[in-house]
């Protein structure tokens, strides 16, 4: 809609002043509801480092907030600190993507692949199960841009371990059976190094089934039953 390009573009040029922006987090709200799709426009505003090395970044994430409370992005605008100003930097467009809590959960800022840079990841949507998956940008050191990264999406429910450079992925896979994957990056190839499945039966036990990659598949290491509290 035409309303909504002028709105955002009236939000972007506040943003670009400074205006309201001088807390690590700020939420800038449209007063104008589009009553057609109960969807209020909404910019939420980052301000981040993504290396020691670099100046400040700025994430603004230009979206809106539907009438169930759901924050939807469809932008992101990402500005670097200037000597005088912030500028602009680069435009992460054409995204779907929506989380009840975007400045919280709903995006992480964090070292993906370990080169001492910071990464970027945005909650894709919430599931009705806990596998929540996420859009992925690593950031390249070269161009200093965020790069977006699809074999990633395999991950969903991401922990990372910086220690042994390690992302976790959890997903249940039925209402019995649960699935913890490791994975690695290996040659620049994101690699399943480890994968650890619990089944749970009628007869209280869990059977957990723990694979390891050995040359270039995975082999069975452990499989044993266990008592469930």
């Amino acid at each position: 809609m035409n309303i909504t390009r002028t709105i955002r573009r009236h939000l972007r040029g506040i943003i670009s002043l400074g205006i309201a922006t001088h807390a690590a987090i700020a939420s800038i709200s449209a007063s104008k509801a589009i009553a057609q799709d109960l969807q209020t426009l909404n910019t939420w505003v980052i301000e981040t480092q993504i290396h020691k090395s670099l100046p400040p970044y700025r994430l603004s994430f230009d979206g809106y907030t539907d009438d169930e409370g759901r924050e939807y992005v469809q932008d992101i605008f990402i500005d670097k600190r200037g000597e005088q100003r912030w500028q602009p930097h680069q435009h992460l467009s054409n995204l779907e993507a929506w989380s009840h809590n975007l400045v919280g959960s709903g995006h992480v800022i964090e070292d993906l692949n370990f080169d001492g840079y910071a990464d970027l990841r945005v909650q894709e949507f919430l599931p009705a199960s806990p596998n929540i998956p996420y859009l992925y940008w690593l950031f390249n050191p070269t161009t200093r841009q965020f790069e977006a990264n699809t074999a990633l999406s395999i991950i969903t429910t991401p922990e990372v371990n910086a220690e042994t450079q390690t992302i976790r992925s959890f997903a249940r896979v039925n209402a019995n059976t649960y699935v913890w994957s490791d994975y690695q990056w290996r040659s620049g190839q994101l690699t399943l190094v480890r994968e650890e499945r619990a089944t749970y039966n009628s007869e209280g036990q869990r059977r957990v089934v723990i694979s390891e990659l050995q040359g270039d598949r995975l082999v069975v290491v452990s499989d044993r039953f266990e008592a469930v509290d």
